[in-house]
């Protein structure tokens, strides 16, 4: 799961720290336009958060609730529901003031984003953002945030340049600067491999990861003899592609794409008789890329920038919470 272990973590820490400060929440907005209102005086509440003291403290979450990222926002729902439960079971936050989640959702799609931005900043309900979820939507909402003074603060946005809109922009995640250069580094210091063919998504994460990989890559010596583009979630045939790929010969492929489109690449690949290794990155930490792909999967290398034995409390409790809610790992 990427954004699996870092969102169950990573939101966990960023309501914590309103804990820290002073029931179950479930999804209440499956569509933006279902988004509750304020159950208090809408009149005490700005767009910058400052509802009446004895009123609940409301976040906005905002990401894919449906759509081809759906799962990533199933999974950012789930460990939002832990956290509040955790938190108003200790006593809420804020000298014992309940926690709100209202949920939103964007599709991931960049268009939709912005309609929920602005429809969360217009309630005037809100302390802060949690989200959105990848960089193509994150980076077109941060300057609408941060114009209108609301705290925005994602779990899963990696692009580097997402921080420097503003004093509302947060993440809590490495920036591509250094998770794409890791990459890089692993794939040819580590792993030997002095040539690669490489998919990655036109869009802004995908690009961010992929400028980052390719310019560490090549200035260690490595050479990249293929590099395609695609649409996520669009992009059906992807043959076309991995029979370049396959023409060129690589030492291996890399992926820079999402769990589903990944998949696909694996599906293909093996009716192309592709058998070079697979790598990918570490959006594809999600249960369901074996899920669609099957025994195509093994093999496959992920490069993960998580922990995935991490026996402090705090892990273990989200790990055992989240498992025991959804059944899965």
């Amino acid at each position: 799961m990427k954004k699996g272990i870092a969102l169950l973590l990573v939101l966990l820490s960023l309501l914590s720290i309103l804990a820290g400060c002073g029931g179950d929440s479930s999804p209440s907005a499956a569509n933006p336009a279902d988004a509750p209102s304020s159950s208090g005086n809408d009149s005490d509440a700005t767009a910058g958060g400052s509802p009446s003291s004895d009123e609940p403290v409301y976040l906005a979450w905002a990401g894919p609730m449906t759509g081809d990222s759906q799962q990533y926002g199933d999974t950012a729902i789930e460990a939002i529901k832990i956290a509040v439960e955790d938190i108003n079971a200790n006593g809420g936050v804020l000298n014992g003031r309940e926690l709100v989640v209202d949920y939103y959702d964007d599709k991931n799609d960049p268009t939709e984003a912005v309609n929920v931005a602005n429809m969360i900043i217009d309630t005037g309900k809100y302390t802060a953002v949690i989200g959105h979820f990848g960089s193509a939507t994150c980076m077109v909402v941060a300057p609408i945030y941060q114009e209108a003074g609301l705290t925005m603060y994602s779990a899963t946005c990696s692009h580097a340049d997402m921080t420097s809109v503003g004093e509302y922009i947060f993440r809590n995640l490495l920036t591509q600067a250094t998770e794409a250069t890791a990459y890089a580094d692993f794939i040819y210091t580590d792993m030997g491999y002095d040539t690669v063919g490489v998919i990655y998504l036109n869009d802004d994460w995908g690009k961010n990861v992929y400028d980052y990989f390719a310019k560490r890559y090549e200035e260690r010596g490595g050479t990249i003899v293929v590099a395609e583009k695609i649409s996520s979630g669009q992009t059906q045939d992807l043959s076309p592609m991995l029979a370049k790929i396959k023409d060129a010969n690589p030492d291996c492929f890399f992926s820079i794409a999402y769990y589903n489109d990944t998949a696909q690449m694996l599906i293909q690949s093996d009716a192309l008789d592709l058998n070079i290794q697979k790598v990918v990155s570490t959006a594809v930490y999600k249960q369901e890329l074996i899920d669609i792909a099957g025994d195509l999967a093994d093999g496959v290398l992920l490069l993960n920038i998580f922990p995935t034995g991490c026996e402090l409390p705090a892990f273990t409790h989200v790990m055992d919470a989240y498992q025991e809610n959804t059944g899965k790992m």
